[in-house]
């Protein structure tokens, strides 16, 4: 299987103004505020059997090398995976809480998640 891993990143300290939408998107849950100010970047693809299995190649924790399931994807490079991190996979959207994951059901996430990905095809065809 293979999933799509969508981080959300931390404005820098010039942009103020995002803090508030970060914040929101990263411990509320509300990803509209994230997609809408440009937040979520879609930055790798995953060979996984599942989301534990993707958060644990995210994270390597014993530095080995995972670049045959790892591929960095677009201008962004990817970090380990963390709490408000989006992941698409098996055609369902999933959201990396502080413990485990919960599944998005939100139709306009699951559209942004799509634009991004047709984004990066676009750009590389």
């Amino acid at each position: 299987m293979n999933a799509k891993l969508f981080q959300l990143r931390m404005p820098s300290n010039d942009q103020p103004i995002l803090m508030k939408p970060y914040f929101q998107a990263k411990f509320d849950g509300d990803l509209g505020s994230g997609f809408t100010w440009g937040l979520f970047q879609y930055v790798a693809d995953i060979a996984c059997r599942d989301l534990e299995d993707a958060f644990y190649i995210s994270n390597n924790p014993e530095g080995r090398d995972m670049s045959s399931w790892f591929k960095p994807v677009g201008k962004h490079r990817p970090y380990s995976m963390s709490v408000g991190d989006l992941v698409l996979f098996e055609d369902k959207l999933f959201r990396c809480d502080p413990v485990g994951w919960k599944e998005i059901t939100d139709k306009h996430a699951i559209a942004s998640v799509n634009i991004l990905v047709n984004e990066r095809d676009l750009e590389y065809a």
